[in-house]
């Protein structure tokens, strides 16, 4: 096998092609390569180099997909458990409103609202030069 030579930087009008249509269009010019290797002297390195980038393309899309149904999954269980932790929540207050009274549940609400916070008596200190 010979060393691919040096590829230069070609500006496809690549940019407005989705993702996929970008992969089916290599896929059929390596499959048209291919079949036309022998009368085409000198494209093995450039044919193997789009063939790796195909493959690592459909490798970096399987995963991104899996990801994605990853993610969906673990936003459903958040929801679900969001969903149950707040009904929860709800009839622990009810309970405690029925068995102590308001009482007990206006300084629970009160214990939850973050109080502002007090100013230390004298301030910051001076720097001193």
């Amino acid at each position: 096998m010979s060393t691919p030579p040096p590829f230069e930087k070609n500006e496809e009008k690549n940019m407005g092609l989705s993702p996929n249509k970008l992969l089916h269009d290599w896929e059929v010019l390596v499959m048209v390569m291919r079949s036309n290797e022998a009368s085409l002297p000198g494209i093995a390195p450039y044919l193997m180099a789009l063939e790796r980038a195909l493959a690592r393309a459909h490798a970096a899309r399987g995963m991104r997909d899996t990801l994605q149904v990853s993610l969906q999954d673990m936003n459903l269980r958040l929801r679900e458990s969001l969903g149950s932790g707040s009904d929860a929540a709800a009839c622990l207050r009810n309970y405690l409103n029925k068995a102590f009274g308001t009482t007990v549940t206006d300084l629970l609400r009160a214990e939850l609202v973050p109080q502002p916070k007090t100013e230390k008596k004298g301030g910051r200190k001076a720097k001193k030069v």
